[in-house]
Protein backbone atom coordinates (compact mmCIF):
# COMPACT_ATOMS: atom_id res chain seq x y z
CA UNK A 1 0.00 0.00 0.00
CA UNK A 2 1.41 3.76 -1.24
CA UNK A 3 -0.01 6.57 1.05
CA UNK A 4 0.83 10.03 0.14
CA UNK A 5 -0.44 12.96 2.24
CA UNK A 6 1.36 16.51 2.95
CA UNK A 7 0.24 19.81 5.07
CA UNK A 8 -1.88 22.18 2.73
CA UNK A 9 0.90 25.08 3.64
CA UNK A 10 3.34 22.99 1.99
CA UNK A 11 4.18 21.82 -1.49
CA UNK A 12 6.40 18.79 -0.85
CA UNK A 13 4.19 14.91 -0.79
CA UNK A 14 4.97 12.53 1.92
CA UNK A 15 4.97 9.05 0.20
CA UNK A 16 5.21 6.10 2.08
CA UNK A 17 5.59 2.14 1.03
CA UNK A 18 3.80 0.06 3.80
CA UNK A 19 3.22 -4.11 3.72
CA UNK A 20 -0.05 -5.56 4.96
CA UNK A 21 0.72 -7.92 8.00
CA UNK A 22 -2.42 -8.14 9.45
CA UNK A 23 -6.14 -7.60 8.52
CA UNK A 24 -7.99 -6.24 11.66
CA UNK A 25 -11.79 -6.41 12.50
CA UNK A 26 -14.45 -5.90 9.41
CA UNK A 27 -17.66 -3.85 9.77
CA UNK A 28 -19.76 -1.63 8.20
CA UNK A 29 -19.61 2.05 7.71
CA UNK A 30 -22.63 3.81 10.50
CA UNK A 31 -23.42 5.80 7.35
CA UNK A 32 -24.01 3.17 4.86
CA UNK A 33 -25.16 -0.76 4.85
CA UNK A 34 -23.05 -0.97 1.23
CA UNK A 35 -19.68 0.18 2.54
CA UNK A 36 -16.97 -2.25 4.58
CA UNK A 37 -14.13 -0.97 6.54
CA UNK A 38 -11.41 -3.00 7.04
CA UNK A 39 -8.52 -2.44 9.99
CA UNK A 40 -5.11 -2.61 8.09
CA UNK A 41 -1.96 -3.02 9.87
CA UNK A 42 0.92 -1.94 8.12
CA UNK A 43 4.74 -1.83 8.41
CA UNK A 44 7.63 -0.53 6.75
CA UNK A 45 8.78 -3.03 3.39
CA UNK A 46 12.41 -3.25 5.54
CA UNK A 47 10.91 -4.48 8.62
CA UNK A 48 8.62 -7.44 6.74
CA UNK A 49 12.20 -8.12 4.72
CA UNK A 50 13.81 -8.32 7.60
CA UNK A 51 11.82 -10.25 10.03
CA UNK A 52 11.39 -13.40 6.91
CA UNK A 53 15.10 -13.64 6.64
CA UNK A 54 17.94 -14.26 9.17
CA UNK A 55 21.23 -12.50 9.17
CA UNK A 56 24.17 -14.93 9.69
CA UNK A 57 27.70 -12.24 8.84
CA UNK A 58 30.69 -10.94 10.53
CA UNK A 59 31.36 -7.17 10.76
CA UNK A 60 34.42 -4.51 10.87
CA UNK A 61 34.44 -1.22 12.03
CA UNK A 62 32.70 1.78 13.58
CA UNK A 63 29.00 0.02 15.08
CA UNK A 64 27.57 2.71 12.71
CA UNK A 65 29.45 1.56 9.96
CA UNK A 66 28.07 -1.48 10.58
CA UNK A 67 24.33 -0.70 11.13
CA UNK A 68 24.68 1.76 7.77
CA UNK A 69 25.87 -1.99 6.01
CA UNK A 70 23.17 -4.25 7.25
CA UNK A 71 20.63 -1.58 6.18
CA UNK A 72 22.11 -1.48 3.07
CA UNK A 73 21.51 -5.45 2.79
CA UNK A 74 17.70 -4.98 4.10
CA UNK A 75 17.33 -3.23 0.28
CA UNK A 76 16.34 -0.07 1.81
CA UNK A 77 16.61 2.91 -0.71
CA UNK A 78 15.64 5.37 2.49
CA UNK A 79 18.03 8.13 3.83
CA UNK A 80 20.14 6.87 6.28
CA UNK A 81 21.22 10.04 8.86
CA UNK A 82 24.16 8.56 11.08
CA UNK A 83 26.31 10.21 13.79
CA UNK A 84 29.88 8.77 13.53
CA UNK A 85 30.63 6.45 16.62
CA UNK A 86 34.07 5.45 18.13
CA UNK A 87 35.30 2.36 18.01
CA UNK A 88 36.13 0.04 15.60
CA UNK A 89 34.70 -2.97 16.82
CA UNK A 90 34.22 -6.87 15.09
CA UNK A 91 30.56 -8.02 15.57
CA UNK A 92 29.17 -11.72 14.50
CA UNK A 93 25.43 -11.67 13.63
CA UNK A 94 24.39 -15.05 14.79
CA UNK A 95 21.45 -15.87 12.53
CA UNK A 96 19.15 -12.84 13.78
CA UNK A 97 16.83 -10.84 11.49
CA UNK A 98 18.25 -7.00 10.33
CA UNK A 99 16.59 -4.92 12.95
CA UNK A 100 17.43 -7.52 16.27
CA UNK A 101 21.33 -6.98 15.00
CA UNK A 102 21.21 -3.57 14.38
CA UNK A 103 19.19 -3.11 17.95
CA UNK A 104 22.44 -4.43 19.48
CA UNK A 105 24.55 -2.44 17.82
CA UNK A 106 22.57 0.76 18.44
CA UNK A 107 22.82 -0.22 21.90
CA UNK A 108 26.14 -0.19 22.65
CA UNK A 109 27.08 2.29 20.10
CA UNK A 110 28.88 5.86 21.45
CA UNK A 111 29.34 9.23 19.63
CA UNK A 112 32.64 10.90 20.09
CA UNK A 113 31.43 12.32 23.13
CA UNK A 114 30.75 9.23 24.93
CA UNK A 115 27.41 9.64 24.38
CA UNK A 116 24.62 6.88 24.02
CA UNK A 117 23.65 6.41 20.49
CA UNK A 118 19.74 5.96 19.40
CA UNK A 119 18.53 4.40 16.32
CA UNK A 120 14.91 5.08 15.18
CA UNK A 121 13.25 5.43 11.36
CA UNK A 122 10.92 8.44 10.59
CA UNK A 123 8.94 9.09 7.66
CA UNK A 124 12.20 10.40 6.10
CA UNK A 125 14.42 7.65 6.37
CA UNK A 126 16.46 6.09 9.28
CA UNK A 127 18.66 7.88 12.15
CA UNK A 128 21.33 6.82 14.55
CA UNK A 129 22.00 9.90 16.79
CA UNK A 130 23.20 10.83 20.55
CA UNK A 131 20.93 13.06 22.67
CA UNK A 132 23.64 15.70 22.60
CA UNK A 133 24.38 16.07 18.94
CA UNK A 134 20.07 16.15 18.99
CA UNK A 135 19.99 18.77 21.05
CA UNK A 136 22.97 20.62 19.91
CA UNK A 137 20.97 21.56 16.59
CA UNK A 138 18.67 24.55 15.82
CA UNK A 139 15.08 24.27 16.43
CA UNK A 140 12.92 23.33 13.83
CA UNK A 141 9.21 24.50 14.85
CA UNK A 142 8.23 27.24 17.71
CA UNK A 143 4.64 25.47 19.30
CA UNK A 144 2.73 27.51 21.86
CA UNK A 145 0.54 27.21 24.88
CA UNK A 146 -1.93 29.63 24.97
CA UNK A 147 -5.79 30.27 25.20
CA UNK A 148 -6.35 29.76 21.03
CA UNK A 149 -9.28 32.75 21.60
CA UNK A 150 -7.23 35.07 22.57
CA UNK A 151 -6.62 38.13 20.16
CA UNK A 152 -4.24 41.23 19.83
CA UNK A 153 -1.40 42.62 17.89
CA UNK A 154 0.36 38.77 18.95
CA UNK A 155 -2.02 37.12 17.41
CA UNK A 156 -0.86 36.79 13.83
CA UNK A 157 -1.09 33.83 11.60
CA UNK A 158 2.15 31.52 11.93
CA UNK A 159 1.13 31.62 15.75
CA UNK A 160 -2.73 30.35 15.15
CA UNK A 161 -0.99 27.60 13.03
CA UNK A 162 1.12 26.75 16.06
CA UNK A 163 -0.77 26.54 19.07
CA UNK A 164 -1.72 23.56 20.70
CA UNK A 165 -4.90 22.14 20.81
CA UNK A 166 -3.93 20.39 24.42
CA UNK A 167 -1.58 19.52 26.48
CA UNK A 168 -0.45 17.11 29.14
CA UNK A 169 2.36 16.37 31.94
CA UNK A 170 3.55 12.88 31.67
CA UNK A 171 4.34 11.08 34.90
CA UNK A 172 7.82 12.02 35.90
CA UNK A 173 10.86 10.46 37.43
CA UNK A 174 10.35 8.37 40.28
CA UNK A 175 13.60 8.99 42.21
CA UNK A 176 13.25 6.22 44.48
CA UNK A 177 13.47 3.86 41.06
CA UNK A 178 16.21 5.43 39.67
CA UNK A 179 18.63 4.52 42.84
CA UNK A 180 17.17 1.20 42.97
CA UNK A 181 18.03 0.89 39.19
CA UNK A 182 21.58 2.13 39.48
CA UNK A 183 20.68 5.38 37.73
CA UNK A 184 23.32 7.39 39.39
CA UNK A 185 26.01 5.53 39.94
CA UNK A 186 27.29 2.34 40.48
CA UNK A 187 29.53 0.05 43.38
CA UNK A 188 31.93 -2.22 41.71
CA UNK A 189 34.71 -4.15 42.58
CA UNK A 190 38.67 -3.11 41.58
CA UNK A 191 41.70 -5.70 42.13
CA UNK A 192 45.10 -4.52 43.47
CA UNK A 193 46.98 -6.82 41.81
CA UNK A 194 49.93 -5.42 44.09
CA UNK A 195 48.41 -6.11 47.41
CA UNK A 196 46.50 -8.96 46.09
CA UNK A 197 43.03 -7.66 47.34
CA UNK A 198 39.51 -6.95 46.44
CA UNK A 199 38.50 -3.11 47.21
CA UNK A 200 34.70 -2.19 46.98
CA UNK A 201 34.55 1.61 45.77
CA UNK A 202 31.54 3.89 45.41
CA UNK A 203 31.86 5.34 42.00
CA UNK A 204 30.61 8.34 40.15
CA UNK A 205 29.71 8.11 36.71
CA UNK A 206 33.07 10.06 35.71
CA UNK A 207 34.74 7.84 37.65
CA UNK A 208 32.93 4.46 35.86
CA UNK A 209 33.86 6.20 32.92
CA UNK A 210 37.10 7.36 33.24
CA UNK A 211 38.56 4.29 35.50
CA UNK A 212 38.87 1.08 33.71
CA UNK A 213 39.18 -1.42 36.86
CA UNK A 214 39.39 -5.02 35.15
CA UNK A 215 40.15 -5.82 31.07
CA UNK A 216 38.21 -8.57 29.27
CA UNK A 217 39.27 -7.79 25.69
CA UNK A 218 37.42 -11.14 24.63
CA UNK A 219 34.82 -12.21 22.68
CA UNK A 220 31.71 -12.78 23.37
CA UNK A 221 30.59 -8.92 23.65
CA UNK A 222 26.51 -9.97 23.57
CA UNK A 223 26.28 -10.27 27.48
CA UNK A 224 22.79 -7.87 28.40
CA UNK A 225 23.44 -4.88 29.71
CA UNK A 226 21.47 -5.76 32.85
CA UNK A 227 23.94 -7.85 33.57
CA UNK A 228 26.48 -5.09 33.54
CA UNK A 229 24.23 -2.75 35.26
CA UNK A 230 24.03 -4.56 38.53
CA UNK A 231 24.62 -2.60 42.05
CA UNK A 232 27.53 -5.20 42.99
CA UNK A 233 29.70 -6.34 40.15
CA UNK A 234 32.90 -5.68 38.14
CA UNK A 235 32.76 -3.59 35.16
CA UNK A 236 33.99 -5.30 32.23
CA UNK A 237 36.64 -2.97 30.24
CA UNK A 238 35.90 -3.34 25.90
CA UNK A 239 37.54 -1.93 23.11
CA UNK A 240 34.10 -1.13 21.42
CA UNK A 241 33.81 1.52 24.60
CA UNK A 242 30.28 -0.33 25.00
CA UNK A 243 31.13 -0.78 28.55
CA UNK A 244 30.38 3.27 29.33
CA UNK A 245 26.77 2.58 27.71
CA UNK A 246 24.94 0.72 29.91
CA UNK A 247 25.53 2.85 32.98
CA UNK A 248 25.46 6.35 30.66
CA UNK A 249 22.61 4.64 28.49
CA UNK A 250 20.67 4.21 31.62
CA UNK A 251 21.40 7.62 33.03
CA UNK A 252 20.63 9.29 29.66
CA UNK A 253 17.30 7.67 29.56
CA UNK A 254 16.89 9.04 32.99
CA UNK A 255 17.30 12.10 31.55
CA UNK A 256 14.91 11.87 28.44
CA UNK A 257 12.32 11.04 31.28
CA UNK A 258 12.94 13.99 33.53
CA UNK A 259 9.98 16.29 31.75
CA UNK A 260 7.53 14.63 29.31
CA UNK A 261 4.69 16.50 27.81
CA UNK A 262 2.01 15.28 24.95
CA UNK A 263 0.68 18.14 23.22
CA UNK A 264 -1.51 17.38 20.02
CA UNK A 265 -0.86 19.99 17.65
CA UNK A 266 -2.21 21.04 13.75
CA UNK A 267 -0.66 18.88 11.35
CA UNK A 268 2.97 19.20 10.05
CA UNK A 269 4.24 16.99 7.58
CA UNK A 270 7.39 18.02 7.81
CA UNK A 271 8.16 17.61 11.99
CA UNK A 272 9.40 14.17 12.62
CA UNK A 273 10.52 12.29 15.65
CA UNK A 274 14.52 13.48 16.65
CA UNK A 275 13.68 17.12 15.92
CA UNK A 276 13.63 19.85 18.05
CA UNK A 277 11.16 22.39 19.10
CA UNK A 278 10.74 25.80 20.78
CA UNK A 279 7.96 25.58 23.24
CA UNK A 280 6.37 28.87 24.70
CA UNK A 281 4.67 27.92 27.81
CA UNK A 282 3.01 31.00 29.32
CA UNK A 283 3.10 32.31 32.95
CA UNK A 284 -0.08 32.35 32.51
CA UNK A 285 -3.05 31.21 30.03
CA UNK A 286 -4.64 33.97 28.60
CA UNK A 287 -2.87 36.84 29.75
CA UNK A 288 -0.04 38.78 28.20
CA UNK A 289 2.63 38.44 30.97
CA UNK A 290 5.14 36.98 29.39
CA UNK A 291 6.44 33.10 29.35
CA UNK A 292 7.29 30.72 31.93
CA UNK A 293 10.61 30.37 32.01
CA UNK A 294 11.84 27.39 33.62
CA UNK A 295 10.40 24.91 31.13
CA UNK A 296 10.24 26.93 28.33
CA UNK A 297 12.41 26.71 25.53
CA UNK A 298 13.84 24.07 23.89
CA UNK A 299 11.95 20.12 24.02
CA UNK A 300 13.02 16.97 22.11
CA UNK A 301 10.11 15.08 19.89
CA UNK A 302 10.37 11.74 20.90
CA UNK A 303 7.38 10.54 18.98
CA UNK A 304 4.94 11.48 16.88
CA UNK A 305 1.03 9.87 16.48
CA UNK A 306 -0.45 11.23 13.04
CA UNK A 307 -4.64 11.43 12.57
CA UNK A 308 -5.77 12.03 9.32
CA UNK A 309 -9.09 12.01 7.93
CA UNK A 310 -11.11 13.66 5.05
CA UNK A 311 -11.18 17.29 6.97
CA UNK A 312 -8.83 17.42 9.29
CA UNK A 313 -4.93 16.70 9.95
CA UNK A 314 -3.84 16.70 13.64
CA UNK A 315 -0.54 15.49 15.67
CA UNK A 316 0.05 14.05 18.68
CA UNK A 317 3.56 14.64 19.97
CA UNK A 318 5.33 13.25 23.07
CA UNK A 319 8.01 15.68 23.57
CA UNK A 320 10.51 15.67 26.28
CA UNK A 321 13.50 17.55 27.79
CA UNK A 322 16.26 16.54 30.21
CA UNK A 323 17.14 19.79 31.59
CA UNK A 324 15.85 23.04 32.43
CA UNK A 325 16.18 26.44 30.17
CA UNK A 326 18.08 28.36 32.75
CA UNK A 327 20.18 27.80 35.64
CA UNK A 328 17.53 27.03 38.90
CA UNK A 329 20.39 27.93 41.74
CA UNK A 330 20.64 31.38 40.43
Amino acid sequence: INIHYRTPIYKEVIKLDFVVYKIGERGLNNSSDNIQINQLFLCTPEIWRSVNTETSAAYQGTYSDIVSRILAETGSTKEFDPEQSVGIVQYVAPMINAFKAIKFCAGRANSRTLSPMFFWETAHGFHLKSLKELYRSEFNKFLYIEDRAVSGVDRDANKVFNTCYSFEYLESNNRLEQYIDNAFGAENFSIDYTNKRIIKVRNSYDDVFHKHDIKLNKFPLNDPAKDIRVKDGFIPFRTDQSHLGAFNRLSTIALMDNIKMIVSIPGDSQLKAGDVVWLEIPAKVGTNIGSEEITSGKWLVRSIKHLINKTTYTMICEITKDSFDRDLTT
